[in-house]
């Protein structure tokens, strides 16, 4: 596992811990072939670890889970439903670019009228009846709210996504327009009200990819379409620095002796 995958995988835990530590209920994600992938607090209550013992009671449990999946699938919305012995359950779709890539589940929850279904399975009736009375009672308002909750946590990595894809997008946008406009106003000012930022969201974006200023961005780019332009034509070197917006022959020089390392009419030799 790369950092990356262990970085996110650490953020996913702890957002399964906060639902929890809000809703008091059990969730768990599942890939989109339905295997699971981190939960929290555990896997299974002690109710349905001890069902889960009975061999008729741990194909019910499977069936359950398969049931859910397909209707999940089926609908790409989320299901809410009762499970064999009584617990309610949601499943909800994680859905990338109109694609499930996987589900987030919230269950073994014991809601009001929840009705203990232990004794269809046999022995040991008695203690499964106190490991189910010993599961927290949630009305049904407060699943549902979990439910919407639940709902929204599917969206995270869509969110995370459309984040980098919009700051990708703005990337390739700035430099289009840097581009098509170097003899024009390419001040932090044009730049701003062209992409509509503020200040501090250009500089802040600007220093984040580029790991430089807008102005010294902004340089950069008319001094490699200089050094382009040197190679590939015969322009004079005053005519080059008017084209890349650098209207001071004397200062384009400065900068493109700094940059270089080497004047411009060397650097064409």
């Amino acid at each position: 596992m790369t950092d990356k995958q262990q970085n996110d995988l650490i953020r996913l835990k702890n957002l399964l811990r906060d639902f929890y530590n809000l809703t008091g209920m059990k969730i768990c994600i599942y890939d989109g072939e339905g295997e699971e992938l981190c939960y929290y607090p555990e896997r299974f209550s002690q109710f349905c670890k001890h069902l889960r013992t009975f061999p008729e009671a741990e194909e019910k449990c499977r069936a359950c889970d398969r049931n859910a999946l397909a209707e999940c699938k089926k609908t790409q919305s989320a299901f809410l439903y009762t499970c064999h012995a009584g617990l309610t359950e949601c499943m909800s779709p994680i859905c990338l670019n109109d694609s499930i890539r996987g589900f987030i589940v919230i269950g073994q929850i014991r809601e009001d009228g929840s009705v203990f279904a232990g004794e269809n399975f046999g022995a040991d009736r008695d203690n499964l009846r106190t490991l189910w009375n010993s599961l927290p009672v949630i009305p049904r308002d407060k699943i549902l709210s979990a439910v919407h909750i639940s709902e929204a946590c599917t969206g995270y990595d869509q969110l995370i996504r459309f984040v980098r894809e919009q700051s990708e997008t703005l990337g390739n946008r700035l430099e289009a327009f840097v581009k098509e406009n170097l003899k024009g106003d390419l001040g932090v000012n044009a730049l701003c009200r062209k992409f509509v930022l503020s200040r501090r969201e250009l500089y802040s974006f600007v220093h984040e990819r580029y790991h430089c200023t807008p102005a010294q961005f902004v340089r950069l780019r008319r001094l490699a379409y200089a050094a382009e332009l040197l190679k590939t034509t015969d322009l004079s070197v005053a005519e080059i620095a008017d084209r890349c917006g650098i209207g001071d022959y004397n200062y384009f020089s400065k900068i493109f002796r700094k940059v270089y390392n080497v004047s411009a009419r060397d650097y064409r030799k």
